[in-house]
Parts: C-alpha cells; structure tokens; sequence
C-alpha cells in the first residue's frame, strides 16, 4: 500500500471514530473527493491529525446550508498547525475559473505568506433549503448535481490582520469573478459583432486596416485575451471643436457594468477629456493599458482594445472598449505571428531597406523579436521604428542608450534603457530608475529587465506622470544624466577618493555587490579609510553614521579576518541601549590582500539625538572597541554611555563601584543594579563627577555640588533604586584612594581600577568591619583585600566563589585577625577571582590565566600603596590622598597563590617597594613552609599537649589516626611524619579513599615518607604490599566500596557496603585517637547550623555533626575543617582541640618572621655591609632558628588554653566578664566569634561546665589583639629597656651579626608590642592585662610594664622553663598547677608595683633598683622564713620533690608559693638602705607572730563568684600585705638592737588582742570574707603612731 492510501486509510479509521451524527460516509466520500490527485509531497506537509482537522473543517462548511451563487467563506485561526501559519481561509463556492487565483490575490494583498493550499471540485446535490442531498461525488459525476468549489489556503497571517477586512474583499473580489464569469459568453458574442461590423469597410476607412483588425480580434478570440470588461461608446457633440464620448447605457458587462461600483466609467483608461482628444481619430484600432490592476486572474495592469465605431459615411460615431489580460501565449509569441503586431513590424523592415539576410536585417529582426511587447502593441509605426533603428545604430562601446516615448495618453512615459551586461547590477537598474523618476517628475508602474543577446540589457519602465513636465523633456539630455548618474561605482570610487585627497585603488573593485548597491562611493571612500587602517588582527572598529530618516542609530562596524557574529555584536548593542533592528552584511576583498567587512547596523534608542551631538558617538565606539578587545566587560552599564554621556573610563569607575557593592550582600542581581544605575544616568554622572572631583590630582575635574547630589537621592522615588544609589554614593564618599588617575608606561589609562576605602563610611556592610579596605577591578579578575589595621598581614586566595568572594574573604579575615595575634601585624586577608573561565581549558591555560590576575590584583594594591624612600614616606604618583601615610602592605600565600611569590616579590621590585623580596614571604629567597614542615609542626605542638593532657606521649606510644589530605600535601604530609608511631587506619582527599585496618607503625611510615618525597604522589601510589590485610585504596568515583571485616572494624562500621561519600563520612566517625585535617574543605558542622550555613557545597554530602566525631583529638592542621560551632559541639562533648586559628598559626608566623628578618637586613644591604647572596645564605642559615621561634609560639599559646581550660569553671565569670568586656569596647563581636549568648552562660552554669577551649582560644587572640593597641599607644614600646627583648623575636645569629638592623628595625614599635603582649597573655591568661590595672585605676599597658619588671625582678621566665622542661615527666594536671604557683607570684608583685605608683621610673631603672635584691632573696627564701612560714615552705617542698621534682626546683616552687611578700621586702630594704636578709627575717618574724601567714592563706581561698567578690578579695589581700608591710618597717623603725622584742613590748596588748582574734578565727570550719575583713582591720590596729583601744575606746 503507498503512502497516499495509507494516509486515507488513516483519515477513514478517524472519520468513523468520530462520527457523532451518522455523517461517516458522506465525510469519507468527501476525504477521498478531497486528497484525491494531490502530490504525496503536499500531503506530507501536515500530519494525519491535521489533514483530518482540515478536510474535517471543510465538510462542515460545504454542508452547511447554501443556495446557488451563495458564497461561503470562514477565516479561522489554526490551532494544531506545526507553526509554519496559524490562519486557514475555507470557502465553498460555485465553481467557475479563476477562483484559486483569486482567492490567493486577495490573501496576498494583506502580506500573508501562503505556506499550503487545496482545492478539489466536488458535485453536490441539496435540496431547496440548499442543505446536502447526499454525499458529494467527483466532479462532473452526477449530472442532478452541481460543482462546488471547496478551497483552503493556509497561511501565517502578519501582524494585525483584519479579519473582517479580508472577508469582505474575498467577497467583492468574487462578485467581480462572478460578473466577469456570468458575461463572458456575451462579451466575446459583442466581439463577434464589433468584427461583423468590420466586414465591409466604411466610407473613407482603410480596407486593409479593416481587414487587419478583424484578423488581430480573431486571434484575441482564440483565447489570446481574458475578458474581465467591456463597454460601448458613443460620440456626443459638445459644442465648439471637440467631440465628446459617453457610454451607451445597458451596454456594459463584466468589471465595467454601469451597477458594479468602483471603476471610473470615463477614466479607468485616461481622463476623459483626453479621450477625447482622439474621438475622431482616424485609427481603427487602439491597443492600450488600463489605469489600474487586475484583483481578477492575474494581479497586473490589465489591458484595454478598444476598436472605432463608424457610420455609413466613415464618421467615427463611438467605440467598443474591451478590458482584460493578454494571455501568457500573447506575450510569447512571435510579433510576426500576431495580427497588428506583424504589421508594424513588416512596416519597421521596410522602411528600414536592409538587404535582406544581413547581419543588420537580422539584428533589426531580433530587435524586434525581443521587443517588450507592450510597446509593439501602444507604440505607433514611426515611434517604432525610430526606437528600434535606435537600437541599432547603438555602438559596442556605448554606456548606456535611452529611449523615451509618451503616451498617447499622457499618462506615462514608457523608457527604455539598453546598458552593457557586466555594468547591470540590481543597484544600477534603481538608481536608473530614480534618476527617472526625478527627471520625469512621476513614479515607476512596471520596471522589467531582459538580458539579450550580445552583452546587452534592455531595462523598461513606465514612469506614471500626473502631468507635462516642467521645461519639457529634451532625451539626450535625459539619456546624458542617465550616464552620469549609472557611471561605474568603481569609477565614481576613484573619482571621490581624489576628491578626498587619497588614491586606495585596491579598495575601488572590493566592495560587494550589496555594499555598492547602497551606498555611494563618498561614504564607501570613509569606510576604505578605516579599513585600510585594519589588518586581519586588528580587533573590529564600530563607527556611528549617523540618524537616519525614522530617527533610528545608524552604525557600521568594520573588520577584518573572521566576521563578528550577530549573536555576539546584538548583546553588545543592546547593552548600550541600542535595539537592533536591521543587519546588513558586506564583503570587502581586494585582490592579493586579506578580506575584510563591514556590517551595519539601524538600532533603535530613546535618545539617539544625543548621539548626533558631543562626544557620546566616539564614546561608543571606543566602549566596543575595548569590549571585543577584552578591555571591558559588556553588560548594562554601558547603557550610561548614551544616556548619561559617560566616557569608557567613566564606566569602568562605575563598574568598579557596582562590582564591590554586589560583594557587600547587597540583596541585588548585577543586572538589577545596572537597571537601577541606566535608569537614575544624571545622578550617577554626578556621582562619578564626585569621585573625579575628590581624586584628580591636575584639580581639572568638573565641579559638583553634594548637596545637589543629596538632594537627587532623596528624590529617588524607588526604596530599591535608592539603596543602590546611597550605596554608591557611600563608596565614593569612602574612598580614600584610587589609582583611576595614573597612567600607564604609554600614558593610558590602566586597565583596571584600585581604590581604598575606609570601610566604616560604607553603608550595610556586614560585620566585622575592617579598618581598611582595598577593591581591584579589572575585566578579567576582581580582587578585595581586607586589613585589621595599618600594619597587617595575611594571605592572597586565587577564589572560586565568584559571587560572594569578599564574603569568603571576610571571614577568613576574621580568623586571620585572632591567628595573627601572635605576629606583629595584624590579621588581612585578600582574594581575587577570574571571570568569564572557558569550560574546558587546560590546567597550563588555567595557571597563566590566574597568574596573570594575580598580577593585575598585585599592582592594583602597589598602586595605592605608599614607599618608603629612605625615612620618608613618599606617596604613589597621580593618587590623592584622603588618608595618613600607609607604607606597610605585605602579602602571603593562600589557597591557589602558593608558588606566586616570587611573581609577587618581582612585582615590588618592579614598583622599587620598599619591602623588596620581603612583600611577599615564601619565595625562592624565602622560607619554604612545606620544606620546613611549618604549619604541620606548628599543629603537631597542640596535638602533643591534647595527647599530654590525656595521659599519652604520641612520639613514644603508638596511636591510631584518620585524616584528610595525602602525602602529596604540606600539611597533611608533613604531619603524618612528625611521629613514627603513628598508626593511619584511614584518610581520603578529592580522589581516592585509603583504609589500613591495622598499620604498623614503622612500615607505614617509611612508606608514607617515600610518596612524601615523590613529587605529586597520590594514595594510589601506595605500596599495596604494605596494607594490612582488608585495607586498600578506592577510587571515590566508585559507586559503591566493598568493606572487608578488617576495615570495619577498624573503623567501627556495620554496613558491608557503602557509597564513598557514605565511607568518608564513616571515616570521620571513626573511633580513633586522632583525627588529622591536612585537606581543603569543612566537614564539621554544628547540629544548630545547615549545610548552606557552612558555605561549601563541595562537602555537603560529607559533612558530620561535631557531637558525631569519636576521635578523642582533633589536630586542624588545615583551615576552615570545622565550623567554630562544630568545633565547640565537639569540645562540650569531651573532645580535645584548639581551633585553625591557633593550630596552623605557624605558617603566619614563619611568615611574618621573613618579613621582618628580610626588612632587618634590607637596611644591612643598603648599608652596603651585605650583599644580596650572602644574605639569602644568612637566611637559610637561621632556618632552625626560625623554626624553633614559631614552634615556640605554638607551644606556649596552646599551654596557655590549657591552663585556663583547668579553670575554666572556677574562673568562668572572669573568663565571661572578659569577654563582655572586650564586647562592650566594640573589639568582639560574640555571635560573629560564636562565642555564648547569655542564655548559653546560664546554662553552662547550670551544667558546670565552663568556656570550651575553642572558645578559649578566640578570647586568648582577642586578648593580644586589645592588648597590644593598648601598648602601642602608649609609651612603653619606646622604653630603651625593651630593645633587648627584640632579640628574642629574632634568631640569634642576626641579633649577634647585626645587632643595629634588629634594634633599628622599621617596626621596632610594632615588634616589641607584639613580644611583650604574647609573652604576658601566653603567661598569665586573658584577664589580668584588663583586670588587674582596673582595680588601681591603671591602664592596660601600665599592667604589661608591671608584668616585665615582675618577670625581670624575679626572672619568671627561667622558672617556667623549667616547669616545661618536665613535659612527659610530670602529669600535666602537676606542671600546670606549678605554672599557678608562679603566675600567682607574678601577679602578686605585679599588684605590688601597681598599686605604689611613687615608685616609678624607666624599665632599666626599676629593674636595677630592686632586680637583684628581689632574685637574691627568692633564691634564699628558706633562710629568711619563721614559724609557720617556714613550714608551709617545707611542706611544699617535700610535696614536689615527692611528686618528682629535683630538690633545686622544689625549693625555687616552694620559694616562689611563699615568696608574696618578697618585694615588700626589697623596698623595704632598699627605702632604708638595710640589708634585705636581715629585713626579710623582721618581716616573716612579724608575719608568723600576727598570724598573716595564715590570714592570706584563708584570703586566698575566699571564693569569689563574680567580678565584685573578686575584687573585694583582691582587695583584701592588698590590705593584709600592705599593713603587714607597714607593721615590719614599724618593726625597722625601732631604735636600738633588739627592735623586734621592742616593738613588741610597745604593742603588747594590740598584739595580743590580735593573736586572740587569729585564734578564733583559725577555729572557723571557714572563715568568710566578713570574718577576714575584721582580722584585717584589727591587723591595722598596729600601724597607727599609738596604741588604740582594743574595743573600739582608747
């Protein structure tokens, strides 16, 4: 079965199923009448269901109800066509010719396309009311039956089609086909009369005319012509010369009825009074157009023979006029062939007497083969001829020949136009074409072109004229423009350009054809200018034209090479404003040269006048050159070009401001941002005006007022539009600094924008907020770089969170700020990112394009940045300055930045930066972090302690750990080789899982050390040899891993099977001693936040809670593992860590070390005492010595935690009202530092449980932070005494070799603020440095000078050493309660000093005056002690000695839990120049006799629940020193030699009340602070000059 009966089965099996009204075998009659015949190629055109639809459409209307000469026609819209048209035209008419032409004339007319039409003819009988009879049949099948015409057309129907419209011009048309068809019969019958009539010539007519155009209406009877018309004329008398004619009534058929409305009776040829003209002509028959088109048949001009009517006596008497069409064969036919015609043509070839047969003969007979054949017919024998022996006579090498002939009429001019083949070109025919139309003052009907033989092409028109032209028409004059104006384009080319004062003939033949066609050759001579200008690199050059006539924007864009697409230049455009409309693409090829284009553009703008005028059509142009060029993004900003007349550079300043305002959360899209920026342009133009105003350093900026700007902001009508704009406005108004200004070496503007900013002027930033602020932008990479004060430090991340990267930066900050505690700057933090990253690009692409951005962020920063020239500070060039001097801008390496600093370090040389090699730290001069194991060892420092404090010594003992990172990694490798005992049962990183269920120790290191060691090694390189029996390495693309017994055991898992995400997060469940982060990501969360809290999406899927670790240790060797909320669950779970902060500082603090050696030296090499090899030498020679600093560090600040984590529930409300204070200065922020709410400090009251030590750690880094502005505010870090302390921040062999660098170091200040304020928050906690000034009205910095002379009066620091010398021989519950005894000592004289604030003086001075006393006297205590002091110490040194100390430190422990008065002593001694052992025995005599000893004991053991009870306390405790202090030196006072005996005689009855006092007291189970206070104040009753009375009287 074909396809066609297939299809027909189809829509029968359709027709019977939905068959509701019994109508089936009439509609698959009708299907079959209806498809029956057609192509299978139109059928394919529409699916079943569609043709099913149509054919379905049109039975229903044929059978509706329709009698005959009924029309019935329906325009409905398509609803399952396939897109291609969406309106059907359906009728059922009265079969007749015509019809389907007709039909598609009309649909036509209104600019529909028609994409599929049928029209069967079917027969169908109805009954009277015209319903159906029965089922249609074929054509001509049933002769009780009439032919229907059942037609569709379908269609796409242009916009706003007037459907009614459409109907009713369906209908008029068809009542005309109806007229036409109804008297076709008649109108050829009159023919047949009108030739009757010629049968016999009339008097004083031509017989062979006669015969002639009988023989010429026979040949239009044999179908040579269409009847659409006919009238009968007569002649009437006017009166005067002229006769007149008019239509003899009831003789008119067809289109020309006297009753069909529309056709001028007197002027559907010619006015009538031109008719008339030729009433009494003598021509019999006139072959002539009609004024109008046919809407009939054919849609052209139709044709008008019109034959003379004579009496008997050859008087013309009137006229038949026949209206119609010459059929196609009419025009194809040979003119010798047609009646009329042939006669002419015979008459042409006689007049012209060539010899017959030769070459001009048969060109003339050509000639008139060939000749449009509409002037065969209206042309008269003489205007013919001279035409066609015009033609000719034409020479080979004429450039064009013109031949015009008037109608007879004067309605037209008929103008033939013969021109060379290779000169004719579209664009040529219309250029002729108008040059006639202007010259004959009319407008082309017809315009036909043949191309015949000889080269030649022969262009017709008719040229309508309303009337005579003016002057006349002279043709040779015409035919003379006509050559000047359809001179070659290539010649007129050549013409212009030595016009232009240029020869480009290259460019003369280049242009294509559509170019030329357009456009003349002055403006092709502008557009060769450019191109030449253009090579097949250059990028493309947009150039505005101008307007054209509807107002549009008139550009082209030129080019060469590869074309620019239009799906890449449109949304360019449209971000300018301008909508596209209309593209036109031309070539441009010379010969031998590369080809070039041009494209242009008609785009629509609500202002394009403005670009008529002033500089903004240049400012396009240049904004797309550096778009296409890579200079600059496209989006909506560039709208502010046009509508706000900002130059590129302007935009560029206004995209900076946008893109750091989309990093500050504002809650907009960029696009919505841009919406609101385009829409408000003469705001934001006076807001750029501002910045301009505030930073041009030539003052040459236009002026603007703010308060004008003020005043436009609070105009803004829209909330949103208004928080965008303020944004702004905050930005400019903050910025400090901009590099917008300088130049290049080339002296152009820079690619990219820095600027500073004082980031508390910037309105909605989220918290904290930094002190200073620096935004890079450029178009392939944004950068920001956050600093927490004027000397700060930190990393520089290679960013992927394009979106929110100041955010990722932000926070990293924060932390940065309490890791760089330790160090003298303070915390920064920067960041940049790469825009517009390809999808696929190599790893090689990928480095240089990050490199390159990371240069470009580099510069921007030095831009702004200030040098130091010797000791003066000098500014950037071309920066206005809006702040003091900032000369310090040191940078590190981060997360995709850490091997650039050596790229880093040749950008400050290349700038001549005063930090040289040391602005960025870890280069190739530098200390390598992962060679030295830093970071690793840094943390290794608190994994030791953890394990200490849980009874275990990890570098003995083995131990078993999960990790995450590999061998490959700094931290992650490093680490996992800091101990030989360790036993890695699982890891993983972003590629593999390693599991061994039961490692051995020494194997698995040296195996770990060998994939260390080997460049790039993965988990995959493991010696499988050497994993225990179930282990193994998986790939974690696998979807689903195997677990053997072994590893679950080992890893405490039921499931036989997991998915590797599913395993990872098992491992880090896992029940081990020590989880290790070595990796990138954060896998521990608080139960309290989300996933989406935690912002690394990467991780989600892996992610525990920080109560789900089993691991007794956390080691954070990496940043960011755990959240601080996940760190705190884990630690309130009984889990031991710090934080990242604390554990992997020494990676900051290597860092910062660099720098400050490098600086040091910087100075010995300009001095010319070093060179730069020796000092790189110098440099790794100190590497140990680095090392052990850091190391140094990390070890003391975690003993630090630890020691107030022992306290943490006995000092949880210093510890608490630490934190609210540092809180109520504005330096913490406790939700930001997750830090307890005072809800979660009840509770933890409730639960006894204190401060965890991640919480600990923050407040030990916000401790130093206060501490140290404090100091450096002050004048401490200016006192000569604390040179010597800079030693110590630095390795000893720079301090011995060039001990001026070190004490003469640029951040002298800063180093030796840093140094002290570790040295005491590392010793003494976070509260003393705040508490213990505010109880005497101090400062804080006073504390810190109070603790140095502690430490230097009593050498502090030598105790503690040896109290850490017992790690791993002492419990640490014992070390640390020694590290009390001495704290406790320290504070005590710390107090001392304080609260005597008559002693004064410089630090040299102090320590001079009572350092050596004071050390002499503690180193012999034992000897000075009485009674019941002696016996405390004795008690204690046995104690320590028993718990395992060697004689020596038990003594000098003992010493210094007893030694609270030994400066009360010194002063004594040294006030009166005594002996301090002899005034030491009077003191402790006294002290035992009045029972102090045991009164500060009972003090001290006071509890104090809250800051005021510790006070009281505090306060108490100085009273009891003080007046045992005053009682002794009442005791030296005395005269004579024995004034202990004498003082106590004088206050017997005082001392004895006393002693009775302390009795009943010491009978006390405990004594409360109102029993001691009354011991305390009867203890003074012995300082007073006489005795008072023991009961109140004298």
């Amino acid at each position: 079965m074909n396809s066609t009966a297939t299809l027909l089965a189809d829509l029968h099996a359709r027709a019977v199923a939905h068959d509701e009204a019994g109508e089936a075998g009439a509609f698959v009659a009708f299907v079959d009448i209806c498809f029956d015949g057609i192509a299978a190629d139109t059928l394919a055109a529409r699916s079943p269901a569609a043709l099913f639809a149509a054919a379905r459409q049109q039975f229903e209307l044929l059978a509706r109800p329709r009698r005959h000469g009924e029309f019935r026609i329906a325009v409905e819209p398509l609803t399952d066509g396939d897109g291609r048209c969406d309106t059907a035209l359906m009728t059922v008419i009265d079969d007749m010719p015509f019809l389907v032409d007709t039909l598609g004339m009309a649909v036509r007319e209104t600019g529909a396309e028609i994409d599929w039409m049928i029209h069967p003819v079917v027969r169908v009988a109805r009954d009277a009311d015209g319903r159906l009879a029965g089922p249609p049949s074929h054509a001509g099948a049933n002769e009780h039956a009439d032919d229907e015409s059942v037609i569709r057309i379908e269609f796409a129907a242009p916009a706003g089609l007037d459907v009614a419209a459409l109907e009713a011009r369906i209908r008029a048309s068809l009542d005309d086909l109806a007229r036409v068809v109804a008297d076709w019969h008649p109108m050829r019958r009159q023919l047949q009369r009108v030739m009757a009539d010629l049968d016999t010539a009339p008097s004083g007519v031509d017989p062979d005319e006669c015969a002639e155009t009988q023989a010429f209406l026979r040949w239009v009877a044999d179908d040579h012509f269409t009847f659409l018309g006919y009238r009968c004329r007569e002649v009437v008398a006017t009166g005067g010369d002229a006769d007149s004619m008019v239509d003899v009534p009831d003789s008119s058929l067809g289109l020309l009825r006297e009753d069909r409305p529309g056709i001028d009776p007197d002027g559907y040829v010619a006015p009538a009074a031109m008719m008339d003209k030729y009433s009494q002509s003598g021509r019999v028959l006139v072959v002539t157009k009609a004024n109008a088109r046919a809407w009939i048949h054919h849609p052209e001009t139709m044709d008008v023979i019109a034959i003379k009517r004579f009496d008997e006596t050859g008087n013309v008497v009137g006229a038949h006029r026949f209206l119609g069409l010459f059929s196609g064969e009419a025009y194809a036919a040979s003119p010798r062939h047609i009646p009329l015609l042939r006669q002419k043509v015979r008459h042409v070839m006689t007049r012209a007497a060539l010899r017959p047969g030769s070459h001009a003969a048969k060109s003339l007979r050509y000639i008139l083969e060939t000749f449009p054949r509409d002037e065969l017919f209206q042309s008269s024998e003489d205007e013919l001829y001279d035409t066609v022996i015009g033609v000719l006579g034409m020479r080979e090498t004429e450039r064009l020949r013109l031949f015009l002939r008037r109608d007879r009429y004067e309605r037209f001019h008929s103008c033939i136009v013969y021109l060379p083949r290779e000169r004719y070109t579209v664009e040529l025919r219309d250029r002729i074409v108008r040059e006639l139309e202007r010259r004959l003052n009319g407008s082309a009907q017809e315009t036909d072109a043949q191309f015949l033989r000889g080269a030649v092409v022969r262009v017709h028109c008719q040229i309508a004229t309303d009337g005579p032209v003016d002057g006349g028409i002279d043709a040779r004059s015409l035919e003379a423009d006509l050559i000047a104006a359809t001179r070659d384009w290539s010649d007129r080319f050549a013409a212009a350009a030595r016009d232009a004062g240029t020869l480009m003939p290259a460019y003369a033949q280049a242009f294509d054809i559509g170019y030329r066609e357009r456009f003349d050759a002055e403006a092709a001579v502008a557009d060769a200018r450019l191109l030449a200008g253009l090579d097949a690199e250059a990028p493309p050059v947009l150039r505005f034209v101008g307007l054209t006539r509807d107002g549009d924007v008139a550009l082209k864009l030129y080019g060469g090479g590869s074309e620019m697409t239009l799906s890449r230049v449109l949304p360019i455009l449209e971000n300018f404003g301008l909508s596209v409309h209309t593209q036109r693409p031309y070539a441009v090829a010379r010969p031998g040269h590369d080809r070039q284009w041009i494209h242009e553009y008609e785009a629509e703008h609500p202002e394009a006048e403005c670009l008529a005028a002033g500089e903004r059509a240049d400012y396009v142009a240049e904004a797309f050159a550096d778009i296409v060029a890579g200079r600059a993004e496209d989006d909506g900003l560039n709208r502010l070009v046009i509508a706000a007349g900002l130059a590129p550079r302007q935009v560029v300043l206004v995209r900076t401001v946008t893109r750091y305002l989309l990093q500050t959360e504002l809650p907009f899209s960029p696009v919505y941002v841009q919406m609101q920026l385009a829409a408000h342009a003469e705001l934001v133009a006076d807001l750029v005006a501002l910045f301009e105003q505030r930073f041009d350093p030539d003052g040459a900026a236009e002026r603007v007022s703010e308060d004008d700007i003020l005043a436009a902001l609070d105009a803004v009508a829209s909330l949103d539009a208004d928080r965008v704009l303020r944004a702004f406005h905050g930005v400019v108004t903050a910025t400090l600094r901009s590099n917008y200004f300088q130049r290049d070496a080339d002296g152009r503007s820079k690619p990219y924008v820095s600027i500073k900013l004082d980031p508390h002027r910037v309105p909605e930033l989220p918290r904290p907020v930094p002190m200073f602020e620096a935004f890079v932008y450029a178009p392939e990479v944004e950068g920001v770089h956050l600093r927490g004060g004027p000397v700060a430090r930190g990393g520089l991340r290679w960013s992927d969170r394009r979106e929110d990267f100041r955010t990722e930066v932000l926070g990293l900050m924060k932390a940065q700020m309490v890791k760089n505690a330790v160090i003298v700057p303070v915390g920064a933090k920067g960041g940049f990112v790469l825009k517009d990253t390809p999808a696929e690009e190599t790893r090689e692409a990928r480095q240089a394009r990050g490199i390159a951005g990371y240069k470009i962020f580099i510069r921007g920063l030095l831009d702004i940045t200030d040098n130091r020239v010797g000791d003066a500070v000098e500014p950037p060039p071309r920066v206005v300055r809006l702040d003091a001097d900032d000369p310090y801008l040191v940078v590190a390496a981060d997360k995709g930045t850490a091997t650039f600093s050596d790229i880093a370090n040749g950008l400050s040389q290349e700038y001549g930066f005063w930090l040289d090699d040391a602005f960025a730290s870890g280069g190739s001069a530098g200390y390598d972090h992962k060679v030295m194991g830093i970071t690793a060892r840094g943390a290794w420092e608190g994994v030791k302690r953890h394990f200490r404090e849980l009874g275990r010594d990890i570098q003995r003992e083995p131990f078993t750990v999960v990790g995450i990172g590999d061998m490959a990694g700094d931290v992650f490798g490093n680490g996992m080789l800091l101990s030989e005992q360790i036993r890695l049962v699982a890891a993983f990183n972003h590629r593999h899982i390693f599991i061994d269920p039961d490692p051995d120790p020494a194997a698995t290191f040296a195996e770990r050390k060998r994939l260390f060691e080997a460049a790039g090694a993965a988990w995959s390189d493991y010696d499988p040899a050497l994993i225990s029996a179930g282990g193994g390495v998986y790939e974690r693309s696998a979807k689903t891993i195997e677990l053997s017994s072994e590893a679950r055991a080992a890893l405490a898992i039921d499931d036989r099977r997991l998915t590797p995400n599913a395993l990872i997060r098992e491992i880090l469940r896992a029940p081990v001693d020590l989880l290790w982060n070595g990796g990138i990501g954060t896998y521990v969360k608080a139960r309290t936040e989300s996933h989406a809290d935690v912002g690394d999406r990467a991780n989600d899927s892996v992610r525990l809670d920080g109560r789900e670790l089993r691991a007794r240790v956390v080691g954070e060797g990496g940043n960011l593992g755990l959240t601080q909320a996940g760190r705190i669950e884990y630690a309130l779970a009984g889990g031991y860590l710090n934080t990242d902060a604390i554990d992997n500082s020494g990676g900051v603090d290597s860092s910062d070390l660099e720098v400050n050696i490098k600086i040091a030296l910087g100075a010995v090499e300009a001095a010319g005492r070093l060179d730069r090899d020796d000092r790189n030498a110098l440099l790794a020679e100190m590497t140990p010595d680095v090392v052990e600093l850091v190391l140094r560090t990390n070890y003391l600040q975690t003993q630090q935690i630890s020691l107030m984590a022992a306290d943490s529930i006995t000092r949880f409300d210093e510890q608490v009202s630490y934190m609210r204070t540092l809180e109520r200065d504005g330096v913490l922020d406790r939700r930001l530092e997750r830090l307890p709410d005072d809800e979660a400090i009840e509770e933890r009251l409730r639960s006894r449980q204190g401060l965890t030590r991640p919480e600990l750690a923050v407040l030990v880094s916000y401790a130093k932070i206060a501490v140290a502005e404090a100091v450096v505010a002050g004048d401490l870090p200016d006192d000569p005494w604390l040179e010597r302390t800079l030693a110590d921040g630095f390795p000893a062999a720079l301090a011995e070799r060039h001990p001026d660098a070190v004490t003469g170091h640029r951040l002298k200040r800063e180093l030796i603020t840093t140094l002290v304020t570790n040295q005491m928050v590392d010793r003494l906690g976070i509260a003393t440095a705040h508490r213990l000034p505010a109880g005497f009205g101090s400062r804080m910095d006073a504390a810190v000078r109070a603790y140095l002379l502690a430490d230097a009066w009593l050498d502090g620091e030598a105790l503690f050493h040896d109290i850490e010398a017992l790690d791993n021989r002492l419990p640490t519950e014992q070390q640390y309660a020694l590290h009390k005894i001495v704290i406790g000592l320290l504070k005590h004289v710390m107090s001392w000093w304080l609260a005597t604030p008559e002693i004064d003086g410089d630090m040299a001075t102090l320590i001079e005056r009572f350092g050596a006393d004071a050390r002499r006297l503690l180193a012999d205590l034992p000897q000075f002690l009485a009674g019941s002091y002696h016996a405390h110490w004795q008690a204690d040194f046995e104690a320590w000695t028993e718990a395992g100390l060697d004689e020596a430190l038990a003594a000098r422990i003992a010493s210094a839990d007893a030694g609270g008065g030994v400066l009360d002593v010194v002063s004594l001694a040294e006030g009166r120049g005594r002996d301090v052992g002899e005034v030491a025995s009077i003191y402790y005599a006294v002290g035992d006799e009045l029972g102090v000893a045991w009164l500060q004991d009972a003090i001290h053991d006071l509890g104090a629940d809250g800051r005021w009870a510790a006070l009281a306390r505090a306060g108490l405790r100085g009273d009891s020193y003080r007046i045992h202090q005053q009682i002794a030196a009442q005791v030296l006072d005395m005269p004579g030699p024995t004034p202990l005996d004498d003082w106590r005689e004088a206050h017997r009855r005082t001392i004895e009340y006393v002693a009775a006092r302390m009795a009943e007291l010491q009978a006390i189970d405990r004594p409360g602070h109102a029993h001691l206070t009354v011991a305390v104040r009867d203890l003074a009753r012995l300082t007073t000059a006489r005795p008072t009375s023991l009961g109140g009287a004298v």
